[in-house]
């Protein structure tokens, strides 16, 4: 049976996250770092044959995925199921400046339970079923290989389950800015075969 591979993206610096500033669905420009990040991963992948870039459409994740495209030369498609998960009214926060019901809220949702769902937003389990279909989906394309563009908590929280633990143990697999895993796509399922590779990230500043 023919495999395929993907190569699955984090996004580049954005001004929230050289803050700790919670992104969720919502968005902030790429920093100078961030675009850095992102040339330094286009060299590190210069070997690979990539068929096809599929990507979040949020701006920091379609500032990754348009200069790759360019780069191998090949289309793009955007997957709104890519995008990060919706952490609701604690999304363009930071930690110290919560107030208690806030920091409730907060505590509540990195609880360690998968199924906890902040209003108006979404549970980390479900936010790694769609993530997870995105994956398949662009498995079943048949190309050769495809790099997909997303967020870092989405991201963890399917390396962590592709190796062999809940999306609660997310936390454990740090998935840096600009870094990427390696996944394996045959009949229909995914597997994990690197996860957060950052080493072309080293003294990029």
């Amino acid at each position: 049976m023919l495999s395929m591979k993907i190569l699955l993206v984090r996004h580049g610096e954005t001004e929230w996250n050289s803050v700790n500033r919670l992104q969720g669905q919502l968005d902030s420009p790429v920093t100078a770092r961030g675009h850095r990040q992102i040339a330094a991963l286009i060299r590190a992948l210069d070997g690979e044959e990539i068929d096809r870039v599929v990507s979040s459409p949020a701006g920091r994740a379609v500032a990754a995925a348009m200069p790759i495209a360019a780069h191998f030369a090949c289309p793009i498609r955007f997957d709104a199921r890519l995008i990060e998960r919706g952490f609701g009214p604690l999304e363009g926060t930071v930690y110290p400046q919560l107030n208690d019901a806030q920091r409730r809220l907060f505590d509540t949702i990195y609880s360690g339970d998968p199924h906890v769902t902040p209003p108006n937003g979404e549970s980390l389990a479900a936010a790694a079923a769609r993530t997870i279909a995105a994956l398949l989906a662009a498995g079943e394309a048949g190309d050769r290989c495809v790099c997909v563009v997303s967020h870092g908590q989405v991201i963890q929280a399917v390396i962590s389950i592709l190796d062999g633990h809940g999306a609660e143990h997310f936390p454990r697999y740090t998935h840096q800015n600009g870094s990427y895993s390696v996944l394996e796509y045959a009949a229909g399922r995914l597997s994990l075969v690197k996860w957060g590779i950052a080493t072309h990230l080293l003294l990029r500043g």
